[in-house]
């Protein structure tokens, strides 16, 4: 029998209203199946994850930017909500040559926007969650994420980043790819249930152009 230590740490939800937010994870977490009203269907997700550098907490005795992630079906549809969120971040639309070429997620690794961050109750407790993205304010669109960016296909023979929070290996080892491809050669370490309810907790606690065409996306 192993017994292990649990992280049994709470944090307050992040504070509603507009936050400054730097992209720093693009993570594909594969297809997922889904049932509305009776109809089951596959989703390809993805989940972006911004550190908040003006709203932090202490962890371990270091002061670190909160986080929070958001995840969504990896579409550009005109109904899609991650085109809706990227259009407000960028403040134009997508383009007709732009849509049938494709978008690279990579480019907003490394981007300052603002968050508007709501709050929402679920047995009884609250959690923040991401709204809406929009244009960075014009005063704080150089700074420098204090992460490491984070980025992963889950298509792909990429292994998995150490750094990619392990509530997401569960999701992508979920995956229909995973199962179906098994282009992982190894499984994951096993994650606690605790642990992966804390590092779930953290990242939900835990996408503005420039006017140089230079740093445009």
């Amino acid at each position: 029998m192993i017994v292990r230590a649990t992280n049994n740490t709470s944090f307050e939800p992040t504070p509603a209203g507009p936050q400054v937010g730097i992209c720093y994870g693009v993570i594909g977490i594969g297809s997922h199946e889904y049932e509305w009203q009776g109809v089951k269907s596959w989703k390809n997700q993805v989940a972006l994850i911004f550190e908040l550098p003006f709203c932090t907490l202490e962890i371990d005795g270091i002061t670190k930017p909160r986080a929070i992630s958001r995840i969504y079906t990896l579409s550009l549809h005109e109904k899609a909500l991650l085109r809706k969120h990227l259009e407000s971040w960028r403040t134009r639309k997508f383009t007709q040559a732009e849509l049938q070429d494709g978008f690279d997620l990579k480019k907003i690794l490394g981007r300052v926007c603002t968050l508007n961050i709501i709050h929402a109750e679920k047995d009884d407790k609250t959690y923040a969650n991401i709204d809406t993205i929009m244009a960075a304010p014009a005063d704080k669109k150089d700074l420098t994420p204090f992460n490491e960016e984070i980025y992963f296909e889950s298509d792909t023979d990429m292994l998995i980043p150490n750094s990619c929070p392990d509530w997401l290996k569960v999701k992508i080892f979920a995956s229909r790819e995973m199962n179906e491809t098994g282009q992982q050669n190894h499984a994951p370490e096993e994650v606690m249930v605790s642990e992966r309810v804390n590092e779930k907790m953290v990242n939900e606690e835990f996408g503005v152009p420039s006017q140089d065409e230079d740093r445009a996306f």
